[in-house]
């Protein structure tokens, strides 16, 4: 039984090699060397397996000199990490949350899963880009590689508190590399996400909950680490049950049900903190929000096997963890490794159970693979519970390190490829093509990978290629409209964006971007149509009324578009955009009516355009063009006099006010007046023309003379 535990990990690397060949979209958890070359994990698992069978347990860190120093010792670890990382980290995330979460923090569109991961990625956006002009990308990969130095850190910590002791002599190493090997490390090589702060702060709750229950530390940090990990992503709750059980054991012990109260209180305190700054920030309930994410978990079709993915791609580290609860269900409660206290055993396997439960739980959303960072959480703890459990199981610590390094050494084979796969956008599509995915999906990954990088042509072929493999795909039809958008080409854009609408008539996305097109290429009358629609079923769009009201403004079609405007104004009163959108809209129904003589209409318009938005000039010099055509010149002198105290470099207002001027017979005042509308607009004033009239009038104007200098370049 002892040999069971260094054979597991080499049979996990042989399932991992038939995987990877033969069973890619069956076993996606271990099936990452089908993206690369056969031989070479052929020969990786040639070199590493042996050495899992040799008398003598190698010591792969006999060449890591070590230090007395533990503070020297963590900052190091960390620095190197950090190189380590930044130097491997990740171009792409094909299979992961990368694209769509670099697009959010550039918004500020908070995940509803993991408000404080994507809070703080999100501050730190708005810092570096503001000081640095650094874009969402590059934070994405400066949190994972901020954090995979912390995590670091923590297991070298972790591994310490378990076998730290001099009975456990040269096993502290191997069980710190045992967490850094285990599969979901690979989201610390750049690949950006917002599990990672989740996965450091389970890293430090499940330590520093072992050194609470050997006294070493109040039940206060594991709390707040534990509020921590489940705002930083909502699939760190399944270690609730976990913490219920640190609870109930405070409670038992003498005098410390007072602590055991306030660490729960403070525990909902932080989730409270984070309800209240959330709502505040992202202008919608937190956890309202994590709740009806959670409600999505479900026992689904493909439960099972996705569960036993999910287990898999967390590495052999979970998997023994798993085997060994069940094995340990069979021993006496008290056998324990040496230095443990009581109720570590029953601790670690609430944390394991829990883990189990959101396998099974959160199976469908992984995603047929795509999603698999859902579950990274899990690793740490997983990874903690084996080590455990191998201590408990190995009474002699050369035995104990043989199988510590098994596990090292099959979670190195299992990393490797899954860095590999991130890091090369090649390799990223070949897994791809490789999982079970829906007809197109793997391509509608890849052409929007290739969209956010401005990638235009890529992105088409593929977003075709999808549509080919999917007619039904909406989704495809509607970014190929959206490439062809940014290249103006129009009639194609509205052609492929009423395909989308046609397979999803009540999409109101595809509706909007169809109207869109149909504005962009001039199209007003059919772009109207689509939008009344829109506004029809949804009156209480401000966005919806607002592009009405453009379409219809744009379309010569203004009293409507007053009333589209009003809408709009009414819903959002303190936009000021929606004022000057119905303020033009009310010049351009005033000047219809002025065109078709309805003077007084058109008056009532302008005044009201005024009193709406005193600081457009427009409306004071459209007014003054009615006055003057009325034949009440003084009125408009007046008006136009008003109009120049605030707005004095505005041409038409000048030259207006030089005809009124003329009209009055104050020739030199209307000159200078027509001189600033001259100079203020050079080239398309008229006013030129009425310059040499009123000089000629005061009797000031000279004939230009001609120029007496020849040119001494002769004509050819």
């Amino acid at each position: 039984m002892k040999r069971f535990w260094v054979i597991l990990p080499a049979g996990f690397i042989a399932v991992a090699l038939f995987a990877s060949f033969l069973k890619i979209g069956a076993l996606w958890g271990i099936g990452a060397w089908g993206a690369l070359s056969p031989l070479v994990a052929l020969a990786l698992a040639i070199v590493v397996v042996p050495q899992m069978f040799v008398k003598s347990a190698p010591d792969p860190f006999r060449c890591i000199p070590r230090m007395r120093s533990r503070t020297a010792r963590f900052a190091t670890v960390a620095a190197v990490s950090a190189l380590l990382l930044w130097l491997l980290r990740s171009r792409t995330e094909l299979w992961g949350e990368r694209f769509s979460l670099s697009a959010a923090l550039e918004t500020g569109a908070y995940r509803p899963e993991a408000p404080l991961g994507t809070f703080i990625q999100h501050a730190i956006y708005r810092f570096m880009n503001g000081v640095f002009l650094s874009n969402a990308d590059s934070i994405l990969t400066f949190t994972s590689v901020f954090a995979g130095a912390i995590y670091a850190v923590l297991a070298i910590r972790a591994a310490g508190l378990l076998f730290g002791g001099d009975e456990t002599d040269g096993l502290e190493r191997p069980a710190a590399a045992v967490l850094l090997s285990g599969g979901f490390v690979a989201l610390f090589f750049g690949a950006g996400g917002t599990v990672q702060i989740a996965i450091v702060a389970t890293l430090g709750f499940v330590t520093e909950s072992i050194r609470f229950l050997r006294g070493r530390c109040p039940l206060a940090l594991p709390a707040v680490l534990l509020a921590v990990a489940i705002l930083s992503h909502f699939s760190a709750a399944f270690l609730a049950p976990a913490f219920v059980y640190l609870l109930v054991r405070g409670d038992r012990a003498p005098g410390s049900r007072k602590r055991s109260l306030a660490a729960g209180a403070l525990f909902v305190l932080c989730l409270a903190a984070a309800e209240i700054a959330y709502a505040m920030i992202a202008k919608r309930p937190g956890l309202e929000q994590a709740v009806a994410f959670g409600m999505r978990l479900s026992f689904g079709r493909h439960a099972l096997a996705n569960a036993l993915n999910a287990l898999l791609i967390a590495g052999p580290a979970s998997v023994a963890a798993v085997l060994l609860l069940a094995a340990g269900a069979r021993k006496r409660a008290q056998d324990a490794p040496p230095g443990a206290a009581p109720g570590e055993r029953a601790f670690l396997a609430a944390c394991a159970l829990g883990a189990l439960a959101g396998f099974i739980l959160g199976a469908d959303l992984v995603d047929g693979g795509l999603g698999w960072p859902m579950l990274a959480v899990t690793g740490p703890a997983l990874s903690i519970c084996a080590l455990w459990g191998l201590a408990r199981e190995f009474a002699r610590t050369e035995r104990l390190k043989r199988a510590i390094l098994a596990l090292f050494f099959a979670g190195l084979f299992h990393t490797i490829p899954l860095v590999l796969v991130d890091m090369s956008p090649r390799l990223a599509e070949k897994r791809l093509f490789g999982l079970d995915l829906a007809p197109g999906r793997a391509e509608m990954i890849i052409a929007d990978f290739a969209l956010e990088r401005e990638e235009f042509e890529k992105a088409r072929a593929w977003y075709l290629a999808s549509a080919e493999k999917n007619p039904s795909n909406a989704l495809a039809k509607s970014r190929l409209g959206r490439i062809a958008m940014k290249r103006e080409e129009y009639p194609e854009a509205i052609t492929h964006y009423l395909g989308a609408h046609e397979l999803r008539p009540d999409g109101e996305r595809e509706r909007l971007d169809l109207a869109e097109a149909l504005i962009a290429n001039r199209w007003y009358s059919e772009a109207i149509a689509q939008l009344e629609t829109l506004t029809v079923a949804h009156p209480e769009s401000v966005a919806f009324w607002k592009r009405l009201g453009f379409a219809l403004n744009n379309g010569n079609r203004y009293e409507p578009a007053v009333a589209a405007y009003e809408t709009a104004l009414a819903l959002e009163p303190r936009d000021e955009q929606n004022v000057r959108n119905l303020v033009s809209a009310l010049l351009n129904r005033g000047a219809e009516l002025q065109t078709a003589n309805r003077l007084d209409e058109a008056r009532a318009l302008y005044e009201r355009a005024i009193e709406t938005y005193p600081h457009d000039w427009r409306a004071y010099n459209n007014l003054a063009t009615i006055e003057m055509k009325l034949g009440r010149a003084e009125k408009a002198r007046e008006i136009l006099a008003g109009a120049l105290t605030l707005y004095p470099y505005e041409s038409s207002l000048h030259f207006n006010m030089g005809i009124v001027l003329d009209k009055l017979g104050k020739y030199r005042e209307a000159l200078h007046h027509m001189r600033l509308a001259r100079d203020f607009d050079p080239v398309y004033s008229a006013a030129p023309m009425h310059i040499e009239r009123l000089e000629k009038k005061l009797g000031i104007w000279y004939p230009s003379r001609p120029d007496t200098a020849a040119s001494p370049i002769e004509d050819p």
